[in-house]
């Protein structure tokens, strides 16, 4: 009876940090793909800034709850480059 319990509550513990992987990962796509796009007035260039690659490389540096790093860096440079390729983001005119 103490070995079933003792294997649910693993069971239990491993489902809580596949949820939280995928939660974790799910975060950094979503903000990965932010851009914030700087543009004279007129329209005569763009200078493109990775906002969202930027907060999400902070939290992954601040975060308790460390898997393995190098597949939240991997995720993070390609969501910011098909966030780059796509215009996804925000434009500020000044």
């Amino acid at each position: 009876m103490f070995v079933i319990k003792k294997l649910s509550s693993k069971k239990a513990r491993s489902n809580s940090l596949d949820f939280m992987f995928i939660l974790k990962i799910t975060v950094y796509l979503v903000l990965s793909t932010q851009w914030l796009y700087l543009q004279k007035t007129f329209g005569t260039y763009q200078i493109p800034i990775p906002v969202g690659a930027l907060i999400a490389l902070f939290l992954s540096f601040r975060e308790r709850f460390r898997i393995d790093r190098k597949i939240e860096y991997v995720v993070i440079i390609l969501a910011m480059f098909i966030g780059f390729l796509l215009p996804i983001g925000f434009t500020f005119n000044y």
